[in-house]
């Protein structure tokens, strides 16, 4: 996928599928995770809280709830 890959949907759906998946981030992006990477090019987690999932509350609950 190479447009909305930042998408907090399709990012779900990857790893409820178990897919493996890679995702380049400008330094805009996920800003407290970008600051605590070490080096410019590692693996981070990227949890979600509720102001970036609430939007899924009605279109997405399962998302929302997971």
């Amino acid at each position: 996928m190479d447009r909305n890959y930042r998408n907090l949907s399709n990012i779900y759906n990857y790893i409820k599928n178990d897919d493996k998946f890679l995702i380049r981030i400008a330094a805009s992006v996920y800003e407290k995770e970008n600051q605590n990477m070490k080096s410019n090019d590692e693996i981070i987690e990227i949890k979600y809280e509720y102001n970036q999932a609430k939007y899924y509350k009605n279109t997405d609950p399962e998302l929302y709830e997971y």
